[in-house]
């Protein structure tokens, strides 16, 4: 009897719901895409922390955000994100710093950018804390 009630434990922990979360770089990547492809704050909150939910609501729309928070500005952009190298940011186990490549057009103008990202792991999940070299962060 003993026998079943460890075998039926082992089943059923075996048998939960296993949630799949993103990676840290396709975070990093779909929170830029929220913000200048589908040009949605509430998408781009969903994917960051507390800290980065009250920066984006202090600026408060998309054009203010891309020009005085991150300082880029694009009419269309490529977002690409290097996988994490395994560097920890400050040493902490659950915060890595991620590169972000921006290719497009602003104005008619070709702009390249390459910036570094803090994503922090939050209740299993990862979200965008920071923008390294961001003015006002």
């Amino acid at each position: 009897m003993k026998y079943a009630v460890i075998i039926l434990s082992l089943l059923l922990t075996a048998c939960e719901p296993q949630v799949k979360t993103d990676p840290p770089h396709v975070v990093a990547a779909n929170y830029f895409d929220a913000l200048y492809n589908d040009r949605s704050l509430e998408q781009a909150k969903a994917l960051s922390t507390e800290h980065n939910q009250e920066m984006l609501d202090h600026f408060g729309t998309i054009s203010t955000v891309g020009h005085y928070l991150y300082n880029m500005s694009f009419d269309s952009v490529e977002v690409r994100s290097e996988r994490p190298t395994g560097i920890r940011y400050l040493g902490e186990t659950d915060t890595v710093r991620i590169r972000v490549a921006f290719s497009g057009y602003f104005n008619g103008e070709r702009v390249d950018e390459l910036r570094e990202v803090v994503v922090v792991r939050v209740e299993k999940e990862w979200r965008v804390d920071r923008l390294i070299d961001a003015p006002y962060q």
